[in-house]
C-alpha cells in the first residue's frame, strides 16, 4: 500500500514537472519576442523606459532557462548521493533568479538616477517616439 502511494506521488510530481517545463517554454518564447521588440523599440524609439523594460524582459527570458534546467534537475528521483531527492535544487534556482533580477533592478535604478542627474544639470533628454508608446501598449496587450 505504501509503495503504491509513493509511486503515485512520484508520477504526480513528474507530471507537474513536465507541465511546469511546458509552460515555462511558452513563457521563454514569449519573453524572447518581447525582449527583442522592446529593446529595439527602446533604442530606435529613444525611450529609456522601453529599453529598461526590454532588459527586464530579457532577464525573464534568461531566468526561464534557469527554471527549465532546475525543474529537470529537481524532479529527479532519489539516488545514492541524494537520499532525499533533488528538490533542494529548486531553492538554488530561486536564489539565482533573485540575484539576476536584483542585478537588473540595480542597473535600471542606476540608469534612472544618471538620467535624472543629467536632466538637473541641464541636459535635455530626447523625447521618446510614438513607436515607444505603440510598443508599450502592444506589450501590455
Amino acid at each position: 500500500m505504501k509503495g503504491e502511494e509513493n509511486m503515485n506521488n512520484t508520477e504526480s510530481a513528474k507530471a507537474r514537472a513536465q507541465e511546469a517545463v511546458k509552460i515555462t517554454w511558452l513563457g521563454f518564447y514569449i519573453n524572447m519576442v518581447l525582449s527583442l521588440g522592446k529593446i529595439l523599440t527602446g533604442v530606435f524609439g529613444r525611450s529609456a523606459a522601453m529599453l529598461a523594460d526590454g532588459i527586464h524582459s530579457l532577464s525573464d527570458f534568461l531566468t526561464d532557462l534557469i527554471v527549465i534546467v532546475f525543474i529537470k534537475i529537481s524532479s529527479k528521483d532519489k539516488d545514492e548521493d541524494h537520499h532525499y531527492g533533488h528538490g533542494k535544487f529548486e531553492t538554488l534556482a530561486t536564489l539565482l533568479v533573485s540575484v539576476m533580477l536584483m542585478i537588473v533592478g540595480i542597473g535600471i535604478l542606476y540608469k534612472g538616477i544618471k538620467d535624472i542627474i543629467e536632466s538637473i544639470n541641464g541636459t535635455i533628454l530626447e523625447a521618446p517616439s510614438y513607436w515607444a508608446i505603440i510598443a508599450a501598449v502592444a506589450s501590455i496587450a
